[in-house]
């Protein structure tokens, strides 16, 4: 993209948002469980909002955390925290309480704006915190009209906390030039003024967020927030996406429900697909463009630049890149002294421009790290800790992280060289490769392939055609999935952990804990099946956790299970048996394979009138 300054640096989001306000007017702003908010009503009711966080004492410049259920009003939190010129905090409520309590404490929020499940949580560790809290019932009764602060680029917008290495999250300082400057390149790139609405399927988070509610918002779209209940089931999820024009969503999230029909046919109902936050396998593309003729576009970019810094529209492509930066946005490529390097060679992606955020908040020793000066760049230049380097075409490819530079045999190896490589073959839909730290095979390369022919001995030979020896892994095992972390990216940690005997003794390829490498048996007798209904169940857990047998007793997330993989299950249940169980129900009810069992009976019987169930009985009798 060319680089223009024609985003106004005296602009606020808040001033955006009047503006769309008054040219959308009655026009359908969100929908959540069927239920439509106007822009009208939107900003009524953030203006409601408003005018209790000013009776609270919320002034410019202040933290305030949202700590909500997911519906429309936590839409309304944050656009009730912007009018008053405050920076919001999003708090995920399934986040544990320690998590929570620090990220409260670190920020120094002002004011926690919640409902009851969010004064529930605060409940757990308000003895240890010293902030108010604004209750959402409370606004509901105050002043529909708020004026709002005037505001400047550089005003604090959002505050948000990504993993730290040291253990304790760090919060990224966002500012309301970052997001105007990315609502603009969106604008640029996708054209999203000219679509109709689009899903919110991510937690608020997850930066990604921000473009699907925020930026949908600005551009005038309609946001179909998904509710907890419609993401954690592939049926009530395809049904959601049924009325969208835009989805984001990472490639392991999507590759999960690839291959589920309701899901395919929601996809080719889409005009445009966002596919982010990790790298995009090729065989996931063919896939999608076998059956939508959406738009698809790949996506790139860290948190500290605000949400996505390069985009490449694969939709008609056989290779994918991360593409060209954004609008006011340069990649710069830097070897280990920040030096430049020339195009094709391998360094360090960097970013510069108008996305670049505010730094790590109290942070200064590691923004002074990771934010630095250099003369090809005006502003703050961001360290990504990406390996990539640049194309013929001023585009670009990202190679992995530095963290998964390694060395085998005494030469350096990058990780996503020879990811993209077993990527590039054939039927391969995923692969993660890693330097195994198990004790027996500690700093040996290892590739997890999730495959639909999988032949190891092929596989090999045709990476020696293309890779030298010692980056030829020395274990190439075939996996059902990859392990997932909770925002849908692989966990490379767990593939780490896991040894290659495990695989075939069928360890679960989800997430492994250390006692369970080192002791693949989960139990010396494990209770097997004694229904006929256990028989079906354990057959379907066994299929999606990649084991050949499992413990009927043993709860789903202690066998390895993941938040992504129930919904695989469920959606397999469901497909099979003809019966829905809510992730709610198998959560608090079904969590092992015999209670999941009963839940399901006591499922058949309520469905059943009087007559067949008296008539059930007497055949047992």
């Amino acid at each position: 993209m060319s680089m223009k300054n024609d985003i106004d640096q005296g602009v606020s989001l808040q001033y955006l948002f009047e503006e769309r306000f008054r040219l959308s007017g009655d026009k359908c702003a969100i929908v959540f469980k069927n239920k439509e908010v106007s822009f009208n009503e939107l900003n009524s009711r953030a203006n409601r909002l408003a005018n209790l966080l000013v009776d609270k004492q919320v002034k410019e410049g202040d933290i305030v955390a949202i700590l909500l259920e997911r519906s429309e009003d936590i839409l309304v939190s944050i656009l009730a925290v912007l009018k008053v010129g405050a920076a919001y905090l999003p708090v995920d409520l399934n986040y544990p309480s320690s998590r929570v309590e620090h990220m409260l404490n670190d920020s120094m929020c002002r004011l926690v704006i919640a409902d009851d499940s969010g004064t529930k949580m605060l409940g757990t560790i308000q003895s240890k915190l010293s902030v108010d809290v604004a209750l959402m019932a409370n606004s509901l009764a105050l002043h529909p009209r708020f004026e709002c602060h005037q505001g400047a680029a550089t005003d604090l917008a959002y505050l948000i906390y990504t993993s730290g290495s040291t253990g304790k999250p760090k919060g990224v300082c966002v500012t309301h030039g970052n997001v105007a400057n990315f609502n603009a390149g969106m604008q640029e790139c996708l054209g999203l003024s000219e679509l109709r609405s689009m899903a919110s399927l991510t937690t608020v988070c997850f930066d990604i967020f921000v473009l699907e509610s925020l930026v949908a918002l600005l551009q005038g779209l309609t946001v179909h927030l998904i509710s907890d209940d419609e993401r954690k089931s592939i049926s009530r999820l395809s049904e959601a996406l049924s009325d969208v024009d835009v989805l984001q969503i990472t490639p392991s999230h999507l590759s999960v429900m690839m291959d589920e029909p309701r899901i395919q046919a929601a996809l080719a109902g889409l005009s445009t697909l966002l596919v982010g936050g990790e790298a995009f396998p090729v065989t996931l593309l063919r896939k999608l463009q076998s059956v939508t003729q959406a738009r698809i576009f790949n996506m790139y970019g860290p948190t500290e630049t605000t949400v996505w810094s390069t985009v490449q529209d694969v939709t008609h492509k056989d290779q994918i890149d991360i593409g060209h930066p954004i609008l006011n946005t340069q990649i710069l490529i830097l070897d280990d002294n920040n030096t430049e390097l020339p195009q094709g060679n391998v360094g360090e992606i960097c970013i510069s421009g108008e996305g670049v955020t505010a730094g790590y908040w109290n942070r200064t020793e590691l923004t002074v790290q990771r934010f630095i000066d250099h003369p090809s760049a005006q502003g703050k230049v961001y360290k990504t800790g990406d390996l990539g380097r640049a194309n013929p075409d001023g585009s670009y490819q990202c190679l992995g992280r530095i963290d998964h530079q390694v060395k085998i045999s005494g030469h350096r190896v990058e990780l996503g060289d020879i990811e993209s490589h077993i990527l590039a073959q054939s039927n391969v839909q995923q692969v993660g490769v890693v330097v195994l730290s198990s004790q027996s095979y500690q700093g040996q390369l290892a590739a997890f392939v999730v495959s639909s022919a999988f032949d190891a001995n092929s596989l090999r030979h045709r990476l020696s055609c293309s890779l030298p020896s010692y980056m030829i892994p020395a274990h190439i095992e075939h996996v059902e999935s990859l392990p997932m972390t909770e925002n849908g990216k692989v966990d490379r940690q767990a593939l780490a952990q896991l040894a290659p005997s495990a695989v075939s003794a069928g360890v679960s390829q989800a997430v492994i804990s250390q006692s369970s490498i080192s002791q693949p048996s989960i139990s010396q007798e494990p209770a097997l099946p004694e229904t006929d209904i256990e028989e079906e169940i354990h057959r379907i857990w066994c299929e999606v956790l990649a084991r050949p047998q499992l413990c009927c007793t043993q709860r789903f997330m202690d066998l390895g299970g993941t938040s992504v993989l129930a919904i695989q299950l469920l959606s397999g249940i469901e497909a099979e048996l003809g019966i829905e169980v809510t992730f709610s129900d198998f959560i608090t009810r079904g969590n092992t394979v015999q209670s999941l069992s009963r839940l399901i009976e006591d499922l058949i019987i309520s469905e059943m009138s009087e007559e067949e169930i008296e008539a059930l009985m007497a055949s047992e009798e």
